[in-house]
């Protein structure tokens, strides 16, 4: 079973790799009329990663 830490880890991995995504989908032409979804998404996965990072240095703090 995977501690908090981890799950906390892997949250942040994959913010960051949904975020990635949707700064590729901004800058593909063909996608211009889905701009506001994919820039909504990649605001919420920046949130995203940074309350995760939050989360984590609290349980660095606590080591």
């Amino acid at each position: 079973m995977r501690t908090v830490q981890e799950l906390l880890e892997v949250q942040l991995q994959q913010a960051r790799r949904n975020a990635q995504v949707a700064r590729a989908a901004l800058s593909d032409p063909d996608l211009r009329r889905d701009r506001t979804k994919f820039r909504k998404m990649l605001n919420d996965n920046v949130q995203l990663q940074n309350a995760t990072a939050a989360e984590l240095s609290k349980f660095a703090n606590l080591k």
